[in-house]
């Protein structure tokens, strides 16, 4: 079954914990042999979910950039959060990926609807817990529409949404970090404002969930090693220890024409899994979610571990933690023009 998660947890190894899992302690572990430092990652689907805990800032406004240093005694020196496309075939939506250290977290989900205020969000917890009390510090991230003007905490303080070359169509991103004397506590609301100062309508009370835009598309197994000529499909040329493992294609015709969704978004009609070597590359091939005809938009710049080319008006690419293998890998490829 092809898994298009699979290169993460490779890249990912050293961090010796699971992805993606909804709020759930990872083991302990040590860093440069200090006290154990507990994580608990919430993940917040872009296209429902139900979870989120954010605290006052530590900080001021505007907001950290996605990019950057972890205040002192957090337990790690350095995070990112990137963003890329679903590359699940049938998909048509975003993915986030959070780096802290030597580990990291992974959340995805379907396009959000034109009229929401949110794209994506996540929220990692990491702990030095003591007998019966210890220091929790929260690392709260959102991914906001452009309506989005300010953030507002509980206790009344206010963010500024910060606007990032890697995020597009306008999006911003608000990143808060919070101490917290003892375990996290239940979720807590936050506001949403537009640039007139007043509320989103619903953003009180679900600022983790986003109305999906599109749904996704149902897909069929094809033969990896001996593709069919159907549309999308991905081909592959003879390569010495390039070996295909499965592939998913979409099995109904893409819709032509306007998508309601926040944005723009990508419809993954084909995606396809690679062992090269000791490596494992995912290939993917991305049309517009309103249909192959239309030109994709560009690539988020800088989507981590993405090789991509042009085919047409749509994309091909390769997604792996190397990135020698992506480049190899997609060089062997050709598709079967999408329709």
């Amino acid at each position: 079954m092809t898994d298009p998660f699979a290169t993460l947890r490779d890249e990912l190894r050293a961090a010796e914990q699971r992805l993606a899992a909804p709020p759930a302690p990872a083991k302990p572990r040590r860093l440069r042999g200090r006290r154990p430092l507990l994580v608990a990652i919430t993940v917040l689907a872009l296209g429902g979910s139900a979870t989120a805990a954010v605290v006052s800032l530590t900080g001021g406004e505007p907001s950290p950039p996605l990019h950057g240093d972890t205040p002192p005694g957090t337990g790690i020196k350095h995070y990112s959060i990137s963003l890329r496309p679903n590359l699940g075939a049938g998909e048509a939506g975003w993915c986030w990926t959070m780096h802290f250290g030597g580990g990291g977290a992974l959340g995805c989900g379907s396009a959000p609807s034109a009229d929401a205020a949110q794209i994506a969000g996540g929220d990692l917890m990491l702990g030095r817990p003591t007998r019966g009390a210890g220091t929790w510090h929260d690392i709260e991230f959102r991914i906001l529409a452009p309506r989005v003007a300010t953030v507002v905490l509980p206790g009344g303080r206010r963010i500024t949404p910060r606007p990032d070359r890697g995020l597009p169509f306008g999006w911003t991103a608000v990143v808060a970090f919070a101490a917290l004397r003892s375990q996290p506590p239940a979720p807590q609301v936050f506001r949403l404002l537009d640039a007139a100062d007043h509320p989103i309508a619903n953003s009180e009370v679900d600022t983790d969930r986003s109305p999906r835009g599109v749904a996704a598309l149902p897909v069929v197994s094809v033969n990896a090693r001996n593709p069919p000529d159907r549309p999308c499909a991905i081909h592959h040329r003879a390569l010495p220890h390039l070996s295909a493992q499965d592939q998913k294609v979409v099995g109904v015709p893409i819709a032509r024409g306007a998508a309601p969704v926040l944005g723009r978004a990508f419809r993954t009609c084909a995606a396809a899994l690679y062992s090269y070597g000791r490596h494992r590359v995912t290939a993917a091939v991305l049309t517009d979610v309103a249909g192959p005809a239309f030109k994709a938009a560009d690539l988020p710049l800088g989507a981590p571990n993405i090789t991509a080319r042009r085919i047409g008006p749509n994309w091909l690419v390769t997604y792996g933690p190397d990135a020698a293998s992506r480049r190899t890998v997609l060089a062997a490829l050709t598709v079967v023009a999408p329709r």
